[in-house]
């Protein structure tokens, strides 16, 4: 008997010091000014950071997590560096490369950073409205946009044309490396410096609010 009461004990002792100790991180946390912010942290090591609002419609980016201390998380969505559909054309008279970006709907993409790459160090350029650069000649270019990067190399030297086409997966996320704090119902996100940043902060919302937002998750 003494035994199973000393059991006990110890058993409700370390449930009263785990409840005290790890509140749950997992659940929603939100800020809204003109567009709102939400990110959903998931049991399963999984999270989704959700845009609505001004320029924003239900975009979702989907990321992982690990553990760092009972509250703080390091939350990851990597670069994309799949393999880009490229076709090539040679054009008579053209003394640089040039290179045009589109959707998979064949839409030109603004901003596309393109940076040629070689024996020189280029500068890196990037597309304007009609999704159309010219850089210089070389041997390889690189091509970035948010989250994805990847890079090409002409199958033949006498290319100097290229049509780049990006599949909506290779441009619909963005790139994180963050370390999350979570504490009294707020997610602070770490700065730059290293910081945790606690003048802004994302609130925890309820379980409701929750569930209307990511009803498809």
């Amino acid at each position: 008997m003494k035994i199973f009461t000393i059991l006990t004990f110890l058993f409700v002792l370390c449930a009263i010091i785990i409840y005290g100790q790890e509140p749950s991180i997992y659940g929603a946390y939100e800020f809204c000014a003109m567009a709102c912010k939400t990110i959903q942290i998931k049991p399963d090591h999984t999270f989704i950071l959700q845009f609505d609002g001004d320029l924003h419609s239900h975009e979702r980016y989907y990321g992982k997590w690990v553990l760092i201390d009972h509250n703080k998380i390091h939350a990851i969505i990597p670069e994309n560096h799949s393999p880009m559909k490229v076709s090539e054309e040679k054009v008579l008279g053209n003394e640089y490369f040039s290179v045009e970006v589109r959707d998979e709907s064949g839409i030109g993409i603004l901003g596309v950073v393109v940076k040629p790459l070689g024996s020189l160090s280029y500068k890196k350029f990037v597309t304007n409205e009609a999704g159309v650069v010219i850089i210089p000649i070389c041997d390889e270019f690189e091509l970035s946009i948010l989250s994805y990067r990847s890079r090409f190399h002409p199958t033949e030297n006498y290319y100097n044309k290229f049509s780049v086409t990006l599949t909506n997966e290779q441009i619909s996320t963005i790139p994180i490396d963050e370390i999350w704090l979570i504490e009294k119902g707020r997610l602070y996100i770490e700065n730059e410096e290293g910081v945790i940043d606690k003048k802004n902060w994302l609130e925890k919302i309820s379980k409701k609010r929750e569930l209307e937002i990511f009803k498809n998750n």
